[in-house]
């Protein structure tokens, strides 16, 4: 089987499907390969902070957990700072959220192929996707949005530096306990190791525990480093028998954006392309954001597409230093927290 089209968007996660959508609203022959059936689980706390409704006007209350009012940051030695937006963001069930943007992609007319693993890619004058099945398509443009194990980065020769590791458990717990406990605050634990942070993210009835970071000794033990500060969790917060949903394990790029986002006419965005920033490990705003940005280069392509999508992606500044700074050990953490808390 195969096809042609004006845009292929390997991965349906929020960057691949919200680049879909606006390509495929302008007229653009869009097609989607996802490798997963869908809707699928994404490992992620779930965060998305309001400057999101910059890219997203209305996000709808199905696909939403709970309403968060900013940050309540923990240092190491426990000095508490609470760090409050001017408009609520939200915390989404990803599974929701993500099929919300691939329907949204969907009814903008873009063609969307679920459990299609892509195996190769050849260029020539365009494009050719191989599937796993066997599918040839073809097209002008080509979309890697498939997450931070890109193999569309891969199969494109573009390196990428170091990656964190995240694990996390999700709890049931009662909204009583919730608001009593946490309230509408996502938690971010610092000292837990160097290079690494863990946090805690309340939905409707369960809570996330996690950790995450790039420390030697907690890249052989995770479960241990989780399982002890679910245990110093519990015991501060003073809540009994917490019943465990699941327990998921995921990469986070954590050295920003790839060097070089573009090749011809191709493209990384979202994790794939490293948009994640390597402070907090948030990547569902810039994931959209790196979206946004190549689709109108897309759109609007004037003839050098890598030169000025890549001038466009370049834009999203997101850099180590500040990440070196404050996550380099215990020490900078505290000085960090201890700064911001004199300031308010």
């Amino acid at each position: 089987m195969m096809g042609n089209f004006d845009v292929i968007v390997i991965g349906a996660g929020p960057a691949g499907s919200v680049l879909a959508e606006k390509t495929a609203n302008s007229g653009l022959k869009t097609l989607v390969l996802e490798k997963e059936k869908l809707p699928r689980d994404k490992p992620c706390a779930g965060i998305i902070p309001p400057r999101v409704y910059r890219l997203i006007p209305e996000i709808p209350n199905d696909v939403v957990e709970r309403n968060f009012k900013g940050y309540c940051v923990f240092s190491p030695s426990g000095i508490e700072l609470r760090s409050k937006f001017l408009r609520e963001g939200v915390i989404v069930d990803r599974k929701k959220f993500d099929f919300m943007l691939t329907k949204r992609a969907k009814d903008s007319g873009a063609e969307v192929i679920e459990g299609s693993k892509v195996k190769g890619i050849e260029i020539s004058d365009k494009f050719k996707v191989i599937t796993e099945n066997g599918k040839e398509y073809y097209s002008e443009f080509l979309a890697g949005a498939d997450g931070a194990n890109s193999s569309v980065r891969r199969l494109l020769g573009i390196g990428y530096g170091n990656f964190a590791l995240g694990v996390q458990y999700t709890f049931n717990l009662s909204n009583e306990i919730i608001d009593e406990k946490i309230g509408d605050w996502f938690e971010v634990y610092y000292g837990l190791m160097d290079y690494g942070y863990g946090w805690v993210s309340p939905l409707n009835n369960k809570i996330k525990v996690g950790l995450g970071g790039m420390d030697d000794e907690f890249r052989k033990t995770p479960k241990k480093y989780l399982d002890d500060f679910t245990g110093k969790f519990m015991e501060e917060k003073n809540i009994k028998n917490l019943e465990i949903i699941n327990f998921e394990s995921h990469i986070i790029p954590f050295e920003g954006p790839v060097n070089k986002p573009c090749a011809g006419n191709a493209v990384l965005i979202g994790d794939a392309g490293g948009f994640v920033n390597p402070l907090t490990g948030e990547g569902i705003y810039f994931a959209i954001k790196s979206a946004h940005l190549a689709a109108d280069s897309v759109i609007n392509c004037g003839g050098d597409f890598e030169k000025e999508c890549t001038l466009k992606l370049k834009s999203i500044k997101l850099n180590t230093k500040l990440r070196d700074e404050v996550l380099k050990n215990p020490d900078s953490m505290e000085k960090y927290v201890r700064r911001l808390k004199s300031m308010e």
